[in-house]
């Protein structure tokens, strides 16, 4: 049986440019896994400064923490170097409140 993990991912030192490039690829590589129930929420984490994203914040379904890491390695924001998922923090989690938002 699956279970929700909360996955806390910080990007790579200056891939602003980067993320930027491949925002438009990692957009359309989720909407399968929306649908599909696995990527439950997400988004980006903001820097205190200017607002530009410095990593992101989603909740997967996955069985094992092992298979949540290699969904992760799929998304182009792995892909290309966006993401330092040796950093990335994994919790089990569990949503009380979620209110849906169209994807921007």
């Amino acid at each position: 049986m699956s279970q929700e993990w909360l996955c806390i991912i910080p990007d790579k030192p200056d891939s602003l440019r980067q993320r930027q490039e491949t925002r438009p690829k990692h957009l359309q590589s989720i909407e399968k896994s929306i649908k599909g129930g696995i990527l439950e929420f997400g988004g980006a984490i903001l820097d205190g400064v200017d607002g530009n994203p410095t990593g992101s914040v989603v909740t997967v379904r996955a069985t094992t923490k092992e298979d949540l890491v290699a969904f992760l390695t799929t998304d182009p924001y792995s892909e290309q170097d966006v993401w330092d998922l040796s950093k990335a923090q994994f919790h089990p989690f569990k949503t009380a409140v979620r209110v849906a938002k169209e994807l921007k």
